[in-house]
Order: C-alpha cells, then sequence, then structure tokens
C-alpha cells in the first residue's frame, strides 16, 4: 500500500474544523479573502471569512454574494474592513492584482497559485508574512508541497518563520520517518570518534527505545542516590518513601550508607503500584483534593450538628472547593484511585453527594460516618501524589525497569504511559517549555545536545541533525490551542513498542475550566505500521465516557479477530469508568481514501506516520 494513503485518511478523519480559530486570527492589517452574505443600514454586513460568519463595518459599497480582498482596519469593538482597491478605484480579485499592490512585481507562477488560494481560502495574512512565504517558496526544492505547508501554517495562524516551515516540512513531506531519522543520525555518530558524540550516541540509542544501554534499575537509583544534585538525591528518597520501600523516618545519609538497594523486584512493583495511584489531574487541581480533604478531616471529627459549629470562613471554603471539584470533572478519576485504595460503596456515594450538593454542611450532617471513612481513604491517596520532580524520576526508574530482561509487572496501560512519558523526557519535544519554565536549559534531553553538537557547522552530521531537529520541532508546533479545545500530535520511534515503524497519535478534546483535556469527551486517532495488519488507523470517539471504535486496516477479514478482543476491551475501559460502544473494522480502499482526502482536507500530505498525546 502507498505510504501516502493512510496518513490522508488520518487527516480526514481529524474534526479540526472545530479548532478553526481563523476569525480570532484577524489581527489589525491583515488581509483576506471573505464573501458579502447580506447588507445592512450604516455599511454594516454580514461576512464569511472561511467557515465563520461575522458582522462588519465596511469602508466601501459592496455587492450580496461578491468576493472581495478585504484589509482589517480594527477588531474591536467591531470589526472594520476596508476593500483592497487598484489606484482605478477597481477591488482586488485576483493574486496578481494583490502582489502588484503589495509592490512584489514580476511574480512566478507558484508564487501567484499561493497567493489565489489564500484568497479563495479565506486565509488571512499579513503584508510581511506574505512576503516571507514568498521567498521561502522560490527557495523549496518542491515549490507545490512548500506552498501547502505553508497554507497550512497561514491557517493555523502559525509564526511564518523559516524554522517553523522546514519543523514541518519534514513532518510532512520527508520520505525519512523519525525513526529512520533518528538511526541515520546513530550511524553519522558512531562513525565520528570523539567522547562527546559517543553521548550523543547514547541518547540517541535511548531516544529509539533500546533498552541495551539503559543501567539495571538498582544501579540507577544508586547513581541518582550518590551522583545527583542534592535536589534530585532528595526527590529520590521521598519516592522511595512513598513507595514503601524505606520508612518515612529515613535520611538520605542513612539511605547512602544501606546502598544498594535490596530487593528490586519487590521495588519494581511498589513503583509500579505508586504509579496507579497517580491522578490524572493537574497541579493546581491536585490543591484544590488537599484542601478540600484537609476542610474534611476538621468538619467530621467534629461532634455534633456541624452547622452550629462551622465558622463562615470554613463555611465559605468548603462551598469554594466542592464547586471547583464540581466544575473540574476530577470525580470519575478520584473514584477509581478510591475504589482501589478500599473505600466502600456507600462512602463513595456521599462523596459524590457532597461534592455535587448545593448545601454541602446538610450533606455533612446527614452522611457523617462515610464521610469520615472516605476523608481518611483520600488523604491515603493524596499522600501517594508526587511532586513534578518526583514524577519525573518515577518514570526514569520505570523506564529502566521496563528495560530489564525479567519481565514488570504493569498494566499495558501503565507501560504505555511510562514509555510515552520517558520519550519525552529522553528526546526533549519541550525543550522550549523547560527553558521558559527554569530559566536554564533543562539537562540530558536529546534536542539539547543536538543544538550544542550543530554549533559546529562543520560537522559531518549536522545535516542528519537538523533532520532529526526539525522532527521534534514539528510536534510542539503541531498543537493547536483555543479557549473551549485542544489538538496536539506526538510522534515516536515503534521500537518502543516492538514496531519497525514510528508510532503517531493525534488527540483532540474539549477543555475543562482549569485548562485539562476532557476525558469525557474527546477524540483519538492512532497511526501504526503494523507487521501482520500493515497500515492501520484506530479512530477512537469519546462522548460522555462512552467509547465508540472504527478500526481502519490494509488487510480484511480481521472482524473474527475483533470478536475474540472485544469483551477484554470492555472490562479494561469499564475498569477505568468508560463504556464501549461499538467496534466497527474498515478496509482502506486505496483509490477511494486517496480521493476523497485529496478532496476533503486542506492540510498537508503525510507520508510518515506519527501520533500525539498530552503529557
Amino acid at each position: 500500500m502507498s505510504s501516502l494513503t493512510t496518513p490522508q485518511l488520518l487527516n480526514q478523519l481529524r474534526s479540526s474544523a472545530a479548532l478553526n480559530q481563523q476569525s480570532q486570527s484577524l489581527q489589525q492589517g491583515s488581509l483576506v479573502g471573505g464573501k458579502v452574505l447580506k447588507l445592512y443600514p450604516q455599511a454594516r454586513a454580514l461576512i464569511q471569512i472561511g467557515g465563520s460568519q461575522m458582522n462588519a463595518q465596511l469602508e466601501a459599497s459592496l455587492s450580496v454574494n461578491e468576493r472581495y480582498v478585504f484589509q482589517v482596519q480594527q477588531t474591536k469593538p467591531m470589526l472594520r474592513l476596508r476593500v483592497i482597491e487598484e489606484e482605478n478605484g477597481k477591488t482586488l480579485q485576483s493574486s496578481p492584482q494583490v502582489l502588484q499592490q503589495l509592490g512584489i512585481s514580476s511574480p512566478s507562477k507558484s508564487q501567484m497559485n499561493f497567493v489565489s488560494e489564500l484568497i479563495q481560502k479565506n486565509i488571512p495574512f499579513t503584508r510581511q508574512d506574505l512576503k516571507e512565504a514568498l521567498q521561502i517558496i522560490e527557495q523549496s526544492g518542491s515549490r507545490s508541497r512548500a506552498s501547502q505547508v505553508l497554507l497550512d501554517m497561514f491557517s493555523r495562524n502559525l509564526p511564518i518563520k523559516s524554522s517553523v516551515f522546514h519543523a514541518l516540512y519534514t513532518r510532512y513531506t520527508d520520505p525519512s520517518s523519525l525513526t529512520a531519522s533518528l538511526q541515520s543520525a546513530l550511524n553519522g555518530v558512531e562513525n565520528v570518534a570523539n567522547q562527546s558524540q559517543a553521548s550523543l550516541g547514547h541518547q540517541l540509542q535511548q531516544t529509539l527505545g533500546r533498552g541495551g544501554s539503559s543501567l539495571p534499575l538498582d544501579q540507577a537509583i544508586m547513581r541518582t542516590l550518590m551522583n545527583a544534585p542534592i535536589g534530585e538525591q532528595k526527590n529520590a528518597l521521598q519516592l522511595l518513601k512513598r513507595s514503601g520501600h524505606v520508612s518515612n523516618q529515613m535520611s538520605l545519609s542513612q539511605l547512602q550508607d544501606q546502598l544498594p538497594i535490596n530487593d528490586s523486584d519487590k521495588l519494581k512493583n511498589q513503583l509500579a503500584r505508586l504509579l496507579e495511584q497517580q491522578l490524572p489531574v493537574s497541579k493546581g487541581t491536585k490543591s484544590v483534593i488537599h484542601q478540600f480533604s484537609s476542610i474534611l478531616n476538621k468538619l467530621t471529627d467534629k461532634q455534633g450538628n456541624v452547622a452550629e459549629h462551622m465558622p463562615p470562613k470554613l463555611e465559605q471554603a468548603l462551598n469554594q472547593l466542592t464547586e471547583s471539584l464540581k466544575g473540574s470533572g476530577v470525580w470519575s478519576s478520584l473514584k477509581v484511585a478510591l475504589t482501589n485504595q478500599g473505600a466502600s460503596q456507600q462512602s463513595l456515594k456521599a462523596l459524590e453527594y457532597l461534592i455535587g450538593s448545593s448545601n454541602p454542611t446538610k450533606v455533612l450532617n446527614e452522611n457523617r460516618s462515610s464521610l469520615k471513612e472516605v476523608t481518611n481513604t483520600l488523604n491515603q491517596v493524596m499522600n501517594q501524589q508526587l511532586s513534578k520532580g518526583e514524577s519525573v524520576k518515577l518514570i526514569e526508574w520505570l523506564r529502566h525497569g521496563l528495560q530489564e530482561p525479567n519481565e514488570m509487572a504493569m498494566s499495558m496501560k501503565d507501560q504505555f504511559l511510562v514509555k510515552l512519558k520517558a520519550y519525552t523526557q529522553l528526546s526533549g519535544i519541550n525543550y522550549e517549555y523547560q527553558l521558559a519554565e527554569k530559566g536554564e536549559a533543562p539537562s540530558l534531553s536529546l534536542k539539547g545536545s543536538i543544538l550544542q553538537a550543530m554549533q559546529d557547522p562543520l560537522s559531518p552530521i549536522v545535516e542528519r541533525l537538523q533532520r532529526v531537529l526539525n522532527h521534534l520541532n514539528a510536534a510542539p508546533i503541531m498543537m493547536q490551542e483555543s479557549e473551549q479545545s485542544i489538538q496536539f500530535n506526538v510522534q515516536m520511534p515503534g521500537e518502543w513498542f516492538g514496531i519497525e515503524q514510528d508510532v503517531t497519535m493525534d488527540v483532540e478534546g474539549n477543555k475543562k475550566e482549569n485548562g485539562e483535556i476532557d476525558p469525557d469527551y474527546c477524540h483519538i486517532l492512532f497511526y501504526l505500521d503494523l507487521h501482520s495488519l500493515k497500515e492501520t488507523v484506530i479512530d477512537m470517539r469519546i462522548q460522555q465516557r462512552i467509547v465508540q471504535l472504527t478500526l481502519f486496516t490494509e488487510k480484511s477479514g480481521v472482524e473474527g479477530l475483533i470478536q475474540v478482543l472485544k469483551p477484554s476491551l470492555e472490562k479494561g475501559l469499564e475498569q477505568l469508568n468508560y463504556k464501549l460502544s461499538t467496534v466497527r473494522h474498515k478496509e482502506i480502499n486505496l483509490k477511494d481514501s486517496s480521493e476523497t482526502a485529496t478532496n476533503k482536507t486542506n492540510t498537508p500530505t503525510r507520508n510518515t506516520g506519527g501520533f500525539d498525546q498530552t503529557i
């Protein structure tokens, strides 16, 4: 099967129209094509720009159902548009006219076609961005592919910069997958005999997901406790305490005196258990739950009528916290954690009732014993929650544990999570975010090492490293976010999961009030190249925690396998408080999917696989 077909299908399945932000990207000075739908008194009109309709104040007399090129005069309090005209007063409606108006003489056919598409697709642009894009087109080997990538950049309101373009161009059009690019860089590094390149080679091996270069878990822990910075050593000590492997009274010096770590297999199980206990919520939401738990402790310890003894400030805080938890959508995750910790169904119902109630004080009075019981369990759950530094160290240790020959007892879900987070840490795809957060360059990431190695322009592997860097840069660039929704994409080497080609995941979803993706409503697409099924797309849609799955494969006759595996899938989802609705299979039709994707999607054709997730 052509490698162009399934990625086109993946693009077609993405519901990225929900993230269309063209109207939001309009800024003063922008030019954009649009169509007049209705005319109103006082020179106002209803204008269609892309998929959005908006009211605007016009500075010219226009005709209904005609298309024009507008310049944005102002965006607030009301959109004000000016029609771009030629010197003779005629309105501009073609790319040569626009280019001439912008002072671009003798444009090439590629440049005219590009501007024409911008106008026809109603994509906003500024003069400066257009000039930069036209220059990139002329310098590109494939002008048609470059134009498609640039159209995608304009439509998603990305910075029109050469670095952004090359990152996306590599992801969309480079025949080398991320795996192939990493392997090519590794081959180049191995041919350069010096110490710095040897360290880079080790990082490339780890990023590829190869376990041969990793230390055993006990040695990795010893290295941290003896050689890491003091802050990292303290995180490691706290992690061992939270896992139950050492006592809470153990000091760092005492632990260092008792090294090496005993009973590595037991520790692996303890660390895996600790990962299972982590709530999939933000730091802010954890803080709210901690405060809520603390207040419940105080109130359930009181005797008599709660309302009679509750200080006004405490009552106000309780009301605010229950309201925050109600709006955060955290209950489903919290319920699973409390259940795993042994909470009874009666106490869970009382806590759910309390969080959802408009009169928490009354609920406390009526359910004192049950709430006291679940509060103790909630304290146990929150005491197991890790800080950011501890979480990073846990993922690092679990990665070492998973790469050892003896199998580590961990669910497939948690293995996937560990590998995904480990890849993120090792590759450094969030390098810029960490740099902005810490104010200094993060250490020990592949991206940071590549940036350092590329400071030598004469290095024989600069071109290979640049290709890897482009792949790594593409992930954060491709993330789209609005006030209501979020979409992101992660691509990682398939060797992490025992397959040869890249694994790709697209995630789209609504955002909760706290900015987190809502697990009750989301859309996830997996792109895989499997040994038997070949190119495969898994389309998972979640509505109110009800899951619909569609499996697209090149191979036919997999319905029987689906029926065999469906019961275990249903059981696994039920344990996560999801319900499986349907599982369907569709065979990928080479001709139809290619034509449909070409006609229905404006995003560039990818010839590599990939997948995304929020970390």
